[in-house]
């Protein structure tokens, strides 16, 4: 399914297998899924997702999906053989850009979340006082 959503140029349909492939009662299936998915993809093949990954990683809806799928690419294709692709500069510019922005809001979250526990801690210090 992934090969011919790739194949016809359907991103919101891979986006949607990405997901499904990523649920949590996956398990063992998810890995063989990801490393028959990568290992057959050509250059042109990987072109194409990290466009894809570049354009859902510019939505914070569809942002985890694209991480994905760059996990999963930088995790089993060599780094030589993606620099080796052309035409990538502004998809990894954009890539960066993004990437950057989303770990900022989570960074800012996970602080707010430090105020929340510290805000309850205290308010059951004085309770039990």
């Amino acid at each position: 399914a992934f090969r011919l959503a790739l194949d016809l140029k359907f991103p919101a349909q891979l986006h949607r297998i990405i997901r499904k492939a990523a649920r949590p009662e996956a398990g063992h299936e998810e890995a063989r899924f990801w490393s028959h998915v990568v290992e057959s993809l050509t250059d042109d093949d990987l072109k194409e997702c990290l466009r894809y990954a570049a354009e859902w990683n510019t939505n914070s809806k569809l942002y985890l999906c694209s991480h994905l799928l760059l996990e999963n690419i930088f995790g089993r294709v060599h780094p030589d053989r993606l620099a080796g692709i052309s035409g990538l500069d502004d998809t990894w510019q954009g890539l960066a850009s993004y990437s950057q922005r989303h770990a900022k809001r989570i960074d800012t979250l996970l602080r707010s979340t430090y105020m929340l526990d510290y805000a309850l801690a205290s308010g059951l210090n004085r309770e039990s006082s």
